[in-house]
């Protein structure tokens, strides 16, 4: 994870020091940026003490992998082949965010109720 962030690390320096921090911070992307670094540095923070398997260490990491995902769709707009393709998945995505946080609030709810029974055990 330590070797993952360098780059990021290195460019989004460069890139600040270049731009200076209000037109840095004046970027909305930037900001996915700043999440994945400092998110991958708190996760190293986490396993380091509590452990990779401790639920801390989990939930850094899934929080990291959607971090990841979110760059790489902002990564792949770049391609001309691929651009209208991830327009089109970011609008499914945007207009269904009601549907999916009612589907994941479901799946949540009977999945305490499958642990609170024990049935998965």
């Amino acid at each position: 994870m330590c070797i993952y962030l360098l780059y990021p690390l290195g460019y989004e320096s460069i890139q600040l020091s270049l731009a200076g921090i209000k037109d840095y911070l004046g970027d909305p992307y930037n900001y996915g940026d700043i999440l994945n670094i400092g998110g991958g540095a708190l996760h190293i923070i986490i396993a380091n003490m509590v452990g990779p398997h401790g639920t801390a260490g989990r939930l850094t990491l899934i929080f990291m992998t959607l971090a990841s995902s979110f760059k790489l769709f902002m990564l792949l707009r770049v391609f001309s082949n691929i651009a209208p393709v991830v327009v089109i998945l970011k609008q499914s995505i945007f207009d269904l965010r009601y549907f999916l946080l009612i589907l994941f609030l479901m799946i949540f709810i009977l999945g305490l109720v499958i642990a609170a029974t024990g049935l998965s055990n």
